[in-house]
């Protein structure tokens, strides 16, 4: 994560070396694993 906002606003995410920004009910459906 790069950066959150303040009052529900959203996210922005680092994803194969591009910054994208996500609504707060997008996010919430996105699940994370790490694979090493």
């Amino acid at each position: 994560m790069i950066s959150m906002q303040p009052l529900h606003g959203p996210i922005t995410v680092e994803i194969s070396g591009r910054q994208v920004t996500l609504g707060r009910g997008m996010a919430n459906k996105v699940l994370v694993e790490v694979v090493e």
